[in-house]
């Protein structure tokens, strides 16, 4: 009886060893395959960015200097210093891409541009949500509908936002906040549309839902297209006279 278990004992070892190493080699490809990529970044010759989406603060939309003794001078102070500074919205772009694309001798002056975005967004939700909680909601809706508008992954923008939409009754605004939200490039994506559905009401829920089953079908379809085109045949031959 000992030789069936000992066969056994043998394959488990095997099959491990064989997983094990087959774990290392990808490991070292990803990481050989990384390294290349890198240095193949670092010899892209310096580009042209003065075509880069440059995200220019609308000051005179915002309600600068509108209660001046509520407090909100030392936000628009800082919001306004860094209008004149260069932004721009590079979230999920990693600086190896960043690299290739644009050239390493870019690289500080673009990560100057992501920080100052960072800055912005950071600053815009606070503005909006001191807005809100002064009672200023209209105001605060212009702050924080701007701050979507350039893409912020700030959770208190959506749903101070959201807030404001309920209490006025554009609640039919809520499903395009969503949107707006699930478009995001952001790792906070999930998290800020699990609480939006908190705020969107059953009926708009239901449209939501028959649209995602929508699109999801259409993809369906696309797939099955992609597939079939995949599997035809295009060869032309040619008549006999």
């Amino acid at each position: 009886m000992i030789f069936p278990f000992l066969t056994i004992f043998l394959v488990i070892i095997i099959y491990t060893t064989y997983k094990r190493q087959k774990s290392t080699a990808k490991s070292e490809k990803t990481f050989a395959d990384f390294w290349k990529k890198e240095q193949d970044a670092n010899c892209t010759r310096k580009k042209d960015i003065s075509d880069l989406d440059y995200i220019h603060v609308p000051l005179a939309e915002l309600p600068f200097g509108k209660y001046p003794e509520e407090g909100f001078e030392d936000l628009e102070l800082e919001i306004r210093a860094l209008s004149e500074q260069p932004i721009c919205n590079l979230n999920g772009i990693m600086n190896t891409d960043l690299k290739m694309q644009y050239g390493p001798a870019n690289l500080d002056f673009l990560t100057e541009c992501d920080t100052n975005y960072s800055t912005l967004v950071r600053l815009l939700a606070s503005y909006g949500d001191r807005m809100y909680n002064h009672f200023h909601n209209e105001d605060a809706q212009i702050v924080l509908e701007y701050a979507i508008s350039i893409q912020s992954d700030i959770a208190k923008s959506y749903i101070t936002l959201a807030n404001i939409y309920v209490e006025s009754g554009q609640t039919d605004k809520l499903l395009e906040l969503r949107q707006c939200a699930d478009r995001l490039d952001s790792i906070r994506r999930n998290a800020i549309l699990a609480k939006l559905d908190n705020y969107i009401p059953p009926e708009l829920r239901e449209k939501l839902e028959e649209e995602a089953l929508l699109m999801a079908e259409a993809e369906a379809v696309l797939d099955d297209d992609e597939f079939e085109l995949e599997d035809m045949d295009f060869t032309i031959t040619e008549k006999e006279p």
